[in-house]
């Protein structure tokens, strides 16, 4: 039976909320599939996490059993049972889904948030408005920081930026950004202000590339 076209609105706006929510815990679908098998939980994994960013994702009741213990387990830090410390670390740093009232959402409140019942908080739908002239700043910025790091490190650039991209990749990062962030740290592209913005999540915070590089700085 196809979806109705207000229902698949709602799910592909729930969708987007939670790709924000991933951007700016620095997760990538790797990390809730990592806490799902550590929790034994149905879920979520990898494939349901891509189908539910794009809308497409029809869920089964456990399903959303399981993402709200995730949420609930980061609101109040129950997190002993993580025994990987680099996945401990990236759960106790992250910040819980929350709803429009700011509040870490239940089990009931995702689902309500994916029919269209409830809205989550508005931070994830917050605009990034980065301009040209920010963008021609970034831009420096990042490759002074990469040769800075090299030369620190004594490495060449080439291992330099083999620290840097697996961090490319953990933000969310597509492999033709990964690729285009490459060359710029290299000086053979710009950075424009679309792709830039493309790669915020919330205007306090600094885009993916940069946080890439004080991942490894």
């Amino acid at each position: 039976m196809a979806i109705p076209v207000e229902q698949q609105e709602h799910r592909i706006a729930f969708g987007k909320a939670v790709t924000a929510w991933m951007k700016m815990n620095g997760w990538s679908q790797q990390t809730i599939h990592d806490w799902a098998s550590t929790a034994g939980t149905e879920g979520p994994w990898n494939s349901q996490v891509s189908l539910l960013q794009r809308g497409k994702l029809d869920p089964k009741p456990q399903f959303w059993v399981a993402f709200g213990r995730l949420n609930q387990d980061l609101a109040g830090g129950k997190l002993k049972y993580v025994a990987d410390r680099k996945l401990k670390d990236k759960l106790k740093e992250a910040m819980p889904f929350l709803t429009g009232h700011d509040q870490p959402a239940t089990a009931g409140d995702l689902f309500a948030m994916f029919i269209g019942e409830l809205q989550p908080a508005e931070i994830y739908n917050q605009p990034i408005a980065i301009d040209q002239s920010t963008a021609d700043k970034l831009t420096q910025k990042y490759r002074d920081q990469f040769r800075k790091m090299a030369l620190e490190e004594m490495i060449s650039p080439k291992e330099a930026w083999q620290l840097i991209e697996p961090h490319c990749k953990k933000l969310g990062m597509n492999a033709a950004q990964v690729k285009h962030f490459r060359e710029v740290l290299v000086g053979f592209a710009d950075y424009t202000a679309e792709e830039l913005t493309e790669l915020s999540t919330t205007p306090a915070e600094d885009p993916a590339p940069g946080k890439a590089l004080n991942m490894v700085s």
